[in-house]
Protein backbone atom coordinates (compact mmCIF):
# COMPACT_ATOMS: atom_id res chain seq x y z
CA UNK A 1 0.00 0.00 0.00
CA UNK A 2 1.44 3.30 -0.88
CA UNK A 3 1.75 6.26 1.61
CA UNK A 4 -0.79 8.06 -0.75
CA UNK A 5 -3.19 5.13 0.12
CA UNK A 6 -2.23 5.44 3.66
CA UNK A 7 -3.08 9.00 3.95
CA UNK A 8 -6.33 8.31 2.20
CA UNK A 9 -7.78 5.49 4.66
CA UNK A 10 -6.69 7.27 7.79
CA UNK A 11 -8.24 10.35 6.44
CA UNK A 12 -11.56 8.06 5.72
CA UNK A 13 -11.45 6.45 9.60
CA UNK A 14 -11.08 9.89 10.75
CA UNK A 15 -13.93 11.53 9.03
CA UNK A 16 -16.26 8.37 10.46
CA UNK A 17 -14.67 8.75 14.43
CA UNK A 18 -16.06 12.46 13.71
CA UNK A 19 -19.39 11.70 12.54
CA UNK A 20 -19.14 8.89 15.22
CA UNK A 21 -18.77 11.76 18.17
CA UNK A 22 -21.28 13.46 16.72
CA UNK A 23 -23.70 11.10 17.01
CA UNK A 24 -22.70 10.56 20.35
CA UNK A 25 -22.92 14.04 21.02
CA UNK A 26 -26.51 14.21 20.08
CA UNK A 27 -27.61 11.08 21.47
CA UNK A 28 -26.16 12.74 24.86
CA UNK A 29 -28.02 15.74 24.10
CA UNK A 30 -31.34 13.65 23.70
CA UNK A 31 -31.04 11.55 26.85
CA UNK A 32 -30.07 15.28 28.67
CA UNK A 33 -33.40 16.67 27.59
CA UNK A 34 -35.36 14.22 27.86
CA UNK A 35 -33.79 13.67 31.88
CA UNK A 36 -34.09 17.97 32.93
CA UNK A 37 -37.77 17.32 31.12
CA UNK A 38 -38.30 14.63 34.19
CA UNK A 39 -37.08 16.47 35.85
CA UNK A 40 -38.98 19.70 35.80
CA UNK A 41 -41.97 17.48 35.61
CA UNK A 42 -41.36 15.76 38.63
CA UNK A 43 -41.01 19.20 40.56
CA UNK A 44 -43.70 20.31 39.15
CA UNK A 45 -45.68 17.64 40.23
CA UNK A 46 -44.37 17.58 43.74
CA UNK A 47 -44.80 21.53 43.92
CA UNK A 48 -48.99 21.31 42.95
CA UNK A 49 -49.32 18.26 45.29
CA UNK A 50 -47.99 19.86 47.89
CA UNK A 51 -49.87 23.54 46.52
CA UNK A 52 -53.03 21.29 47.00
CA UNK A 53 -52.33 20.49 50.66
CA UNK A 54 -51.82 23.91 51.46
CA UNK A 55 -54.75 25.09 50.21
CA UNK A 56 -57.01 21.98 51.51
CA UNK A 57 -55.41 22.84 54.84
CA UNK A 58 -56.20 26.30 54.43
CA UNK A 59 -59.69 25.87 53.61
CA UNK A 60 -60.30 23.25 56.31
CA UNK A 61 -58.71 26.26 58.75
CA UNK A 62 -61.23 28.61 57.23
CA UNK A 63 -64.30 26.64 58.05
CA UNK A 64 -63.40 26.27 61.23
CA UNK A 65 -63.17 30.16 62.27
CA UNK A 66 -65.72 31.95 64.21
CA UNK A 67 -67.87 34.60 62.26
CA UNK A 68 -68.44 37.44 64.92
CA UNK A 69 -70.75 40.30 64.46
CA UNK A 70 -73.20 42.17 66.65
CA UNK A 71 -76.20 41.35 64.19
CA UNK A 72 -76.94 38.51 61.43
CA UNK A 73 -80.65 38.83 59.70
CA UNK A 74 -82.25 35.96 57.65
CA UNK A 75 -83.96 36.76 54.67
CA UNK A 76 -86.18 34.60 52.48
CA UNK A 77 -86.08 34.85 48.43
CA UNK A 78 -89.12 38.04 49.08
CA UNK A 79 -86.29 39.96 50.71
CA UNK A 80 -88.23 39.74 54.35
CA UNK A 81 -86.58 39.22 57.37
CA UNK A 82 -87.19 35.99 58.70
CA UNK A 83 -84.88 35.31 61.27
CA UNK A 84 -82.42 37.63 63.32
CA UNK A 85 -79.94 37.23 66.01
CA UNK A 86 -78.72 40.32 67.60
CA UNK A 87 -76.57 41.12 70.54
CA UNK A 88 -76.61 44.52 72.25
CA UNK A 89 -75.48 45.91 75.71
CA UNK A 90 -77.02 43.84 78.27
CA UNK A 91 -79.26 41.27 75.79
CA UNK A 92 -78.76 38.52 73.44
CA UNK A 93 -82.13 38.27 71.10
CA UNK A 94 -83.19 35.75 68.96
CA UNK A 95 -86.16 35.77 66.94
CA UNK A 96 -88.14 33.61 64.10
CA UNK A 97 -90.17 35.22 61.80
CA UNK A 98 -93.05 34.11 59.47
CA UNK A 99 -93.59 34.74 55.74
CA UNK A 100 -95.70 37.98 56.65
CA UNK A 101 -92.84 39.58 58.89
CA UNK A 102 -94.70 38.62 62.29
CA UNK A 103 -92.60 37.73 64.68
CA UNK A 104 -93.55 34.26 66.08
CA UNK A 105 -91.12 32.94 68.63
CA UNK A 106 -88.70 35.03 70.48
CA UNK A 107 -85.86 34.35 73.04
CA UNK A 108 -83.78 36.84 75.07
CA UNK A 109 -81.49 36.05 77.48
CA UNK A 110 -79.91 38.73 80.12
CA UNK A 111 -78.12 38.80 83.20
CA UNK A 112 -81.66 38.68 85.59
CA UNK A 113 -83.83 36.58 83.52
CA UNK A 114 -84.38 34.34 80.24
CA UNK A 115 -87.53 34.54 78.44
CA UNK A 116 -89.13 32.19 75.19
CA UNK A 117 -92.16 34.41 73.84
CA UNK A 118 -94.50 32.21 71.36
CA UNK A 119 -96.63 34.94 69.23
CA UNK A 120 -99.59 34.24 67.02
CA UNK A 121 -100.03 35.53 63.57
CA UNK A 122 -100.98 39.04 64.79
CA UNK A 123 -97.57 39.54 67.10
CA UNK A 124 -99.62 38.54 69.98
CA UNK A 125 -98.26 36.60 73.06
CA UNK A 126 -99.76 33.42 73.59
CA UNK A 127 -97.26 31.35 75.52
CA UNK A 128 -94.23 32.93 77.65
CA UNK A 129 -91.62 30.91 79.20
CA UNK A 130 -89.29 32.77 81.67
CA UNK A 131 -86.77 31.65 83.91
CA UNK A 132 -85.35 34.25 87.00
CA UNK A 133 -83.08 33.32 89.75
CA UNK A 134 -86.31 32.61 92.06
CA UNK A 135 -88.09 29.93 90.18
CA UNK A 136 -89.75 29.26 86.44
CA UNK A 137 -92.77 30.79 84.95
CA UNK A 138 -95.03 29.90 82.18
CA UNK A 139 -97.86 31.92 80.88
CA UNK A 140 -100.25 30.97 78.91
CA UNK A 141 -102.95 32.95 77.23
CA UNK A 142 -106.37 32.47 74.62
CA UNK A 143 -105.85 34.65 71.06
CA UNK A 144 -108.64 37.50 72.42
CA UNK A 145 -106.19 38.00 75.88
CA UNK A 146 -109.22 37.01 77.25
CA UNK A 147 -108.11 35.19 80.40
CA UNK A 148 -104.61 33.40 80.91
CA UNK A 149 -103.28 30.97 83.39
CA UNK A 150 -99.89 31.11 85.17
CA UNK A 151 -97.55 27.91 85.81
CA UNK A 152 -94.60 29.37 88.73
CA UNK A 153 -92.15 26.95 90.48
CA UNK A 154 -89.97 28.40 92.82
CA UNK A 155 -88.38 27.56 96.05
CA UNK A 156 -91.77 28.02 97.71
CA UNK A 157 -93.70 25.16 95.26
CA UNK A 158 -95.45 24.90 92.55
CA UNK A 159 -98.56 27.31 91.63
CA UNK A 160 -101.29 27.67 89.12
CA UNK A 161 -102.97 30.37 88.97
CA UNK A 162 -106.02 31.65 86.28
CA UNK A 163 -106.59 35.13 85.83
CA UNK A 164 -109.96 36.86 84.20
CA UNK A 165 -110.05 38.93 81.20
CA UNK A 166 -109.31 41.87 83.26
CA UNK A 167 -105.78 40.22 84.36
CA UNK A 168 -107.04 39.58 87.99
CA UNK A 169 -106.68 36.47 89.70
CA UNK A 170 -109.70 33.97 90.61
CA UNK A 171 -108.09 30.98 91.28
CA UNK A 172 -105.34 29.69 92.72
CA UNK A 173 -104.13 26.66 94.08
CA UNK A 174 -100.39 25.78 95.28
CA UNK A 175 -98.09 23.24 97.13
CA UNK A 176 -96.62 25.05 100.07
CA UNK A 177 -95.44 28.50 100.15
CA UNK A 178 -98.67 29.89 102.07
CA UNK A 179 -98.96 32.27 104.64
CA UNK A 180 -99.79 29.77 107.74
CA UNK A 181 -96.77 27.99 107.32
CA UNK A 182 -98.64 24.86 105.12
CA UNK A 183 -97.02 22.48 103.49
CA UNK A 184 -99.83 20.49 102.10
CA UNK A 185 -101.72 21.54 98.71
CA UNK A 186 -104.23 24.84 98.90
CA UNK A 187 -106.75 26.24 96.60
CA UNK A 188 -108.33 29.53 96.67
CA UNK A 189 -110.93 31.34 94.90
CA UNK A 190 -111.43 35.12 94.13
CA UNK A 191 -114.29 37.55 93.04
CA UNK A 192 -113.94 39.92 90.48
CA UNK A 193 -112.50 42.34 92.61
CA UNK A 194 -109.67 40.08 93.87
CA UNK A 195 -110.53 39.64 96.91
CA UNK A 196 -110.41 35.79 98.48
CA UNK A 197 -113.78 34.35 99.03
CA UNK A 198 -112.96 30.69 99.69
CA UNK A 199 -110.25 28.62 100.49
CA UNK A 200 -109.37 24.75 101.10
CA UNK A 201 -106.12 23.66 102.75
CA UNK A 202 -104.78 20.18 103.48
CA UNK A 203 -101.63 19.93 105.98
CA UNK A 204 -100.12 17.13 107.71
CA UNK A 205 -102.51 17.96 111.02
CA UNK A 206 -105.64 18.26 109.01
CA UNK A 207 -107.58 19.80 106.82
CA UNK A 208 -109.88 22.94 106.57
CA UNK A 209 -112.53 25.37 104.18
CA UNK A 210 -112.80 28.64 105.15
CA UNK A 211 -115.77 30.65 103.36
CA UNK A 212 -114.87 35.06 103.45
CA UNK A 213 -117.20 38.47 102.56
CA UNK A 214 -116.64 40.35 99.82
CA UNK A 215 -114.32 42.18 102.29
CA UNK A 216 -112.06 39.13 102.59
CA UNK A 217 -113.35 38.54 105.99
CA UNK A 218 -113.83 34.81 107.17
CA UNK A 219 -117.05 34.44 107.84
CA UNK A 220 -117.21 30.70 108.05
CA UNK A 221 -114.71 27.55 108.25
CA UNK A 222 -114.93 24.02 108.66
CA UNK A 223 -111.90 21.94 109.75
CA UNK A 224 -110.84 18.68 110.73
CA UNK A 225 -108.08 17.75 113.11
CA UNK A 226 -106.72 14.96 115.00
CA UNK A 227 -109.00 16.20 117.88
CA UNK A 228 -112.70 15.83 115.49
CA UNK A 229 -114.14 17.71 113.30
CA UNK A 230 -114.52 21.55 113.68
CA UNK A 231 -117.24 24.39 112.64
CA UNK A 232 -117.10 27.75 113.02
CA UNK A 233 -119.20 31.03 111.94
CA UNK A 234 -117.80 34.54 112.44
CA UNK A 235 -119.04 38.03 112.53
CA UNK A 236 -117.78 41.00 110.50
CA UNK A 237 -115.44 41.82 113.77
CA UNK A 238 -114.44 38.53 113.25
CA UNK A 239 -115.67 37.49 116.75
CA UNK A 240 -116.81 33.80 117.12
CA UNK A 241 -120.80 33.52 117.01
CA UNK A 242 -120.92 29.93 116.71
CA UNK A 243 -118.82 26.71 116.86
CA UNK A 244 -119.41 23.13 117.19
CA UNK A 245 -118.39 20.74 118.62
Amino acid sequence: MTTEERLGKLEQELMETRAGLTCTKRRNRCVLAVVVLAIVGLSLAWTWTQTAAIAQAQGADAASKVIRAKQIILEDENGKNRAMLAVTKNTSILSLSDENGKTRIKISVDKDMSVLALCDENDKLLVGLSAIEDGVSLSMFNQNRKGSAVINVNDGGPGLFLLDENGKTRAQMAIGGTNDGNNGPSLMLFDENGKPRAQMDVGKDGSSMGLADENGKTRAGMGVTKDGPLLMLFGPDRKTLWSAP
